[in-house]
């Protein structure tokens, strides 16, 4: 069996495993699942119930990806990319087990912002190539920017867990600190990937379930940091694309 061959089928076994693993809690008792988690030690920057239903095109994207590879031009053998995305679904997986049977930790912070990290780095190689690598770049987006919204939010939440939720004045000062920070590096992203549209309607996604939380909390500044945080990825998004 070739290289390649065994690359795509442990891209392939890991992106299943991906899927799969959330539906351990059904068949564990001692799992739980990730909402389970979210709810005690959330705070604004967890999305509402309603946002978790991305997973299932992350899912499904992830799934992709090995066919993807398969086909034609995408036998080229840039390997980095494929290397970075395997390690993504892998730290995934970790921190979905992870978050399961532990609570969330610095462990989980650290395994979420890796894994984010190198989703990123895997669309902006495949943006970068020559010619560029369009399809990977679209099916690895979606998973970089929900993850690096996601990681706010789980500094936040991990925050909450080992210290105890602040009052409400200082919780909204730290969410307004993570979601700046986060809102900010989502506007580099887009303009480094030349606006790679999956990426920035996965972060999207994520913005406005903050935004539309925030709103029902009446926390007028975590609104405002997510509207703002919107409109800057809109613009980098343009400023990508016309880059391009």
């Amino acid at each position: 069996m070739s290289r390649p061959t065994l690359n795509l089928g442990l891209l392939a076994a890991l992106a299943a495993a991906q899927a799969a693993l959330p539906v351990l809690p059904r068949l564990v008792r001692r799992a739980s699942t990730e909402e389970e988690q979210a709810r005690p030690p959330e705070g604004p920057l967890t999305p509402p119930p309603g946002a978790f239903a991305i997973w299932g095109p992350l899912f499904a994207t992830s799934l992709a990806y090995p066919l993807v590879r398969l086909r034609g031009a995408a036998r080229r053998e840039t390997g980095t990319p494929d290397a970075l995305v395997a390690l993504t679904f892998a730290l995934n997986s970790l921190w979905t087990l992870n978050s399961q049977f532990r609570r969330l930790d610095a462990l989980s912070v650290a395994l979420i912002g890796v894994a984010a990290t190198s989703a990123t780095v895997a669309v902006e190689r495949s943006t970068a190539a020559d010619p560029a690598d369009r399809a990977r770049a679209a099916l690895v987006g979606p998973l970089a920017g929900w993850l690096t919204v996601a990681t706010a939010a789980n500094v936040e939440a991990a925050a909450n867990v080992h210290r105890g939720r602040p009052r409400r004045a200082g919780e909204t000062r730290r969410a307004v600190g993570l979601l700046a920070g986060a809102s900010a590096l989502l506007g580099v992203q887009a303009r480094r990937n030349h606006g790679n549209l999956p990426f920035a309607a996965a972060s999207g996604w994520g913005l406005a379930g903050i935004l539309l939380k925030a709103g029902r909390e009446r926390r007028a500044a975590v609104a405002a940091i997510a509207l703002l945080g919107l409109a800057n990825l809109g613009a980098a998004v343009r400023s990508g694309r016309t880059s391009r």
